[in-house]
Formats: C-alpha cells, structure tokens, sequence
C-alpha cells in the first residue's frame, strides 16, 4: 500500500495528471493548489466530514453541514478544486464555525487515515461522485459511513471499486442519495451491496433558502435591474460563447435589455465578455448591463423575465435550477445537459429549450416576442422542514456519539 499511495501522490502531482484525468474519467487535477496543508479551525474530534470536488457541489452539501451545525454537530469541510477556497474561507464567518474542525483543501492521498483517525470521523458526506482512494482505505480501515448526496453513476466508480479490490481492501458502507428514480437502478445494478434510495435534492433547499434571504447586495443590483427597459433578460454564467451567438443574431431584433453575469472573473474573460456586450449592443437595440459582482446571480434572476444559462454553447451548461426557482423561461445551448437530472423536468414542462443550431435560437425568440411565456414554477422545491425531516435521521447516530 506505501508503494500505491506514493504513486497516487506522484500521478496528482505531475502535469500528466491532466492527461489522466481526462482518459480515465476522472476531474482535472488543479495541481498548484492540491497540496496545501490542511487549515484548522478550532481543535477537538469531527465526528462528520463533508467533501466535494468544487463549489457547486459544496453547495449541494450546504442544507445538511448547516443542519448538522444547527443540531451542535462538530464537522469538518474539504474541497478538491482551489477554486473552492474562497467559499471554504467564508465558513469562518458562520454562525456555528466553533463547531468547525478543519476546513482546506483536500489533502494528500496519504492523509486522509491520519485526518479521519485524529479527527475520529465517522460519517462521510460527499456530493454526487468525488471519492478518492485514500478516502476509500480510510473509510475502510476506520468503518466510517460514507453517504452520497444527488448520487449519479460513472465509469470512475468502478474504475475505483475494481482498484481497490485489487489491492485488497474492502468497500467501505456505502448509502447512494438520488433524486432520481433512474439512476437508482444504474447504483444498485454496479453496487448491490450498496443502499441505494430516493432522497430529496439539497440543491433546491438551498436556493430555496438563499432566495429568501436577505442579500443587500443583490438588492442593489435588482434595483438596477428593475429600472431597466423590459423585457429584461439575464444571461447568466455567461462565456464569450454565449454572448457571440446573441450577437449573430441579426435575423431576429432582440428587445428591451440584456443583463450579464460572468462566469469567470479573470482579467482575460471579463475582457471579452465586455466586448461580447458592445457587440450585442450594436446588434441589436437594446439597454445592457455588466454585473461584475459575485455571489448575487441566485437573488438577481427574479427581477428577469427570461434567461440564457450560460455555458452550453462551450463549457457545459450551469445550473438551470437557479433561474427556474422563479418560473422564468430560458434558454440554453446543450453541451453536458445529461449531466443534470432536472433538465427532463423542465423541457417536459416547457420551461426550458434546449438549442443545438442558431435557427432554433433564433425561432425562441421569435416566440417569445410574439407571445412571452408567462413566469411559472414548473418543477418542485420542498420546504426546508421537509428537508429536515428527511436528513434528521441519517445524522441520528451522531447525535448519539458526541
């Protein structure tokens, strides 16, 4: 085993880990910043670990870590991406962080059995497929539960599962969270010794929760947006990408204003997503806006009444369930849709369109223009104390250990 971790370590660390990442299915390693040492916050034992690869899946973890926050739970939070690091630093700021044990990046292979061993982790809680194999022996070794929220199958898994097998350390209690009911088989036919069973969506708590909090910042902005020429659509997550093809689209006069939020903040991106803009306005006759502020996409969407979820023309598309909490129509190209249960729901509920080519953007707009589609929430967002009842039990055993 001292042989495989080293390799492991050594595969993380070098620059054909990028290579690898992408032949074997796994994430693209951000190498310059895997290797900081772990950060903690306050000393003691962390009975439940939460893990995710980035901030999207951190926010699918949010409901159950503030939950168990709420019930007095000790927790410790990590993240693969260095991109996650601002969102990991802002805990210190939670109203429980005294509960916080460690909070940081991932660390090494290696060191996952010592973490989980000085921290006395016994629950695990990961968010949709990021599990590594350091994290599979420790979980191993020490019995800990490891519970998987919005649970989907890859090929990795298995690549995983087959891995360790060979190294002769057995699976850990596994317990597979899915929102939908089609994935369940794909778990259970891959992992029969595996609980696998329907739970609800933690991402859609989530919104629900931001929604209706107070953000003065977005506040702000959504008066900004508010005074605008309607109707207002916000093109959110936006790439260059996006913003080229509404340019292009002379053969249809977009109408009232456009609002951007950018994905990415790099020097580079806001660049061009300000010339995007300035082309978009020469195209068309219309009122834009630039929101060059984080954090504040959620709250911004209900002063719109149609919105471009970015990202589908080029990098993937984001998250369509932000826009849809306030009924609007949207629009989005379709790269990586699979990736995202709720997509189904919202084309069958015609609150989504899906477009491959620029005729079918262009016809959604032709449509929208000659008969808007109306606000209307289509698909469900459970009450925060139906989250609670669901999540309470499987956070029981904690309780009882502390």
């Amino acid at each position: 085993m001292k042989f495989y971790f080293w390799l492991f370590d050594f595969l993380t660390r070098s620059l054909a880990a990028r290579i690898l990442g992408r032949a074997y299915g796994l994430r693209p390693l951000r190498v310059e910043g895997y290797r900081r040492r772990p950060e903690f916050f306050h000393a003691g034992p962390s009975p439940l670990w939460f893990h995710a690869a980035s901030v999207g899946e951190l926010e699918m973890l949010m409901p159950i870590l503030d939950r168990a926050l709420e019930s007095g739970m000790a927790c410790s939070v990590s993240a693969f991406s260095d991109s996650a690091l601002p969102w990991l630093m802002k805990l210190q700021n939670h109203p429980r962080a005294n509960l916080l044990r460690y909070v940081g990046l991932s660390p090494s292979e290696r060191e996952w059995e010592l973490l989980w061993s000085t921290l006395k982790v016994r629950q695990v809680w990961i968010a949709k497929y990021d599990f590594w194999p350091g994290m599979w022996a420790a979980a191993s070794k020490f019995q800990i539960d490891v519970n998987v929220i919005n649970a989907r199958y890859r090929t990795s898994w298995s690549r995983l599962k087959s891995m360790m097998k060979w190294a002769r350390i057995s699976a850990p209690k596994i317990k597979f969270f899915s929102s939908h009911p089609a994935r369940q088989s794909e778990l259970s036919r891959h992992f029969p010794d595996a609980m696998v069973t329907l739970a609800p969506d933690p991402r859609r708590i989530r919104i629900r929760e931001r929604a209706q909090a107070m953000n003065p910042q977005a506040e702000k902005v959504k008066e900004k947006i508010a005074a605008l020429p309607k109707p207002v659509g916000i093109i959110g997550s936006a790439w260059p990408s996006d913003l080229q093809k509404i340019a292009e689209l002379t053969q249809v006069g977009v109408r009232g204003s456009i609002v951007v939020f950018p994905h990415s903040f790099e020097s580079r991106n806001l660049k061009a997503i300000r010339e995007g803009v300035a082309a978009i306005a020469r195209a068309h006759p219309i009122q834009t806006l630039v929101v060059e502020e984080k954090g504040i996409l959620l709250e911004s969407y209900a002063a719109a009444d149609w919105a471009w979820v970015g990202g589908g023309f080029e990098h993937g598309i984001h998250s369509t369930l932000e826009p849809a909490f306030y009924g609007l129509p949207m629009i989005a190209g379709q790269k990586n849709a699979a990736k995202f249960d709720e997509i189904e729901e919202l084309i069958a509920a015609n609150q989504l369109t899906l477009c491959e080519s620029d005729e079918q953007i262009v016809h959604w707009f032709e449509r929208q223009q000659k008969a808007p589609v109306a606000k209307s929430q289509q698909i469900s967002f459970p009450q925060v104390q139906q989250f609670r009842d669901w999540v309470d039990p499987w956070l029981a055993p904690i309780r009882e250990i502390r």
